[in-house]
Parts: structure tokens; C-alpha cells; sequence
């Protein structure tokens, strides 16, 4: 999978080449997903932006997931709950780990056009945990804390939350998890250093995520956005 940066460096690329937009586009059939075409078009930084054909792109994707969220977000387009809960739907009903994840946040939050079901978010999120999402497996970590839509036990909670990999895994909770952990000195030992640290960490990741959310990508933001993960990944041996 080409990642963002190297998707416009082959552009730039074929364009150096003499290729026209029209036979750029063709060329990214060929090794992008649609999605990344559809946003590519949609954005209009580094593609002649033609909407038309990037929601063309963005419907045929077989990325289930990443159509969701395109639909949820907003990002280029007014937020479309019914195209985004079609493109779960599907997803879940072929055991897409991500959309199982998706759709039992929107179950948790009631967000989404979804009611808020804490039973069938849990049961789902248990679901995507077991095919290895780390998103739903940290997840999974909130529910045990809580006691959502299971019996609370907050020594499964810190185990999950303690399996947090700074290089994988971006779920914000767990961190501020650890932290409420270690300051109220729950399941172990009470440590005010490694609390801010987790506190610290989880401000990085937020604002992280606020600059890539300005696009879907941190278009723009590169240099920051790629400072601020260096950032975040610091001192995760503690």
C-alpha cells in the first residue's frame, strides 16, 4: 500500500514524465486503492480535482472501512449517515474487523444513525479484537474498565491498556487509561510520573489527530504531523 507521501511523489513523478492528468489518473488505477484515487480528486492538491470522478473511485472501493469514514467525517462532503451505515453494514456482514470496530463505536456513542446498543457494541467489538484489530482489541480494554456491556474488571482493562504500542496503535483512551491507572494507584502501583507521562502522550496523539483530520490526511501538515509522532513514539520504555 503506497502511503500518502508516496502517492504524490509518483505523481509529481508522471507528471515530470509528460503524462497528461487523464493518463496519470489511468496509471494510479493500476497501483492505488480507489479510495486513495477518489481523495486524491476530491482534494485537488496534488490531482486536477474532479469530484464526479473521485466519488466514483470512492463508491467502487472495496475498502469498506475507509468508505465509512469518508462518509462519516464530512471531510470533503456534508457527513452521510445512510451511505456511511451502508458501507458498515456490508462490511460487517463479511466480518470486516474495522467495520465490526466502526460500527460498535457508533453503538456505544449512538452516533452515526445508530442507536445506542451496549450489548451488540460489545459482542461486536469482541468480534473484531479476535481478528486482530489492535483498534478493537484496545478497545476492548475501555469495556472491561467500565463494565460495558460486560461485567467490569479492571485487571483485564490494564492488561489491554498495558499492550499499547506506541508504532501500531493510536487508540487516545488507552492512554488516558494508564493514566487514571497509575494516579488512583488502581490494579498497580501509584506513580504521579508515569500518570503525566501517559497524560502527555495522549495531548500528542490528539493533536495528532486533529491535523490529520483537516483532510484525512495531514496534507499540508507533513512536517508537523511527522515531528509531533516522533514525539509521541519518545519514551515509550518507561
Amino acid at each position: 500500500m503506497y502511503k500518502y507521501n508516496d502517492q504524490v511523489d509518483l505523481i509529481n513523478s508522471l507528471r515530470s514524465e509528460g503524462y497528461s492528468e487523464s493518463a496519470i489518473v489511468k496509471r494510479l488505477q493500476e497501483v492505488l486503492e480507489d479510495i486513495d484515487i477518489g481523495v486524491l480528486l476530491f482534494d485537488g492538491e496534488h490531482l486536477e480535482q474532479n469530484k464526479k470522478l473521485g466519488l466514483y473511485h470512492i463508491d467502487k472501493s472495496t475498502d469498506l472501512y475507509s468508505k465509512a469514514c469518508f462518509y462519516s467525517n464530512g471531510i470533503f462532503i456534508s457527513p452521510d449517515n445512510i451511505k456511511c451505515q451502508e458501507a458498515v453494514e456490508e462490511g460487517v456482514r463479511k466480518g470486516d474487523g474495522y467495520c465490526q470496530y466502526f460500527k460498535a463505536v457508533c453503538l456505544l456513542k449512538g452516533s452515526r444513525g445508530y442507536e445506542r446498543d451496549n450489548n451488540l457494541s460489545f459482542n461486536l467489538i469482541e468480534k473484531s479484537a479476535a481478528q486482530g484489530n489492535p483498534r478493537g482489541l484496545m478497545m476492548t480494554g475501555y469495556y472491561h474498565e467500565f463494565g460495558i456491556g460486560t461485567e467490569v474488571n479492571s485487571v483485564r482493562a490494564f492488561q489491554i491498556y498495558s499492550d499499547f504500542n506506541p508504532i501500531m496503535d493510536d487508540e487516545m483512551f488507552c492512554l488516558t487509561g494508564l493514566a487514571r491507572y497509575y494516579q488512583e494507584g488502581r490494579v498497580t502501583e501509584k506513580s504521579e510520573s508515569k500518570s503525566k507521562f501517559f497524560t502527555e502522550k495522549a495531548d500528542i496523539l490528539q493533536k495528532i489527530k486533529c491535523l490529520e483530520s483537516k483532510s484525512g490526511f495531514p496534507i499540508g501538515f507533513e512536517s508537523e504531523h511527522d515531528h509531533l509522532t516522533l514525539e509521541f513514539q519518545r519514551g515509550f520504555d518507561v
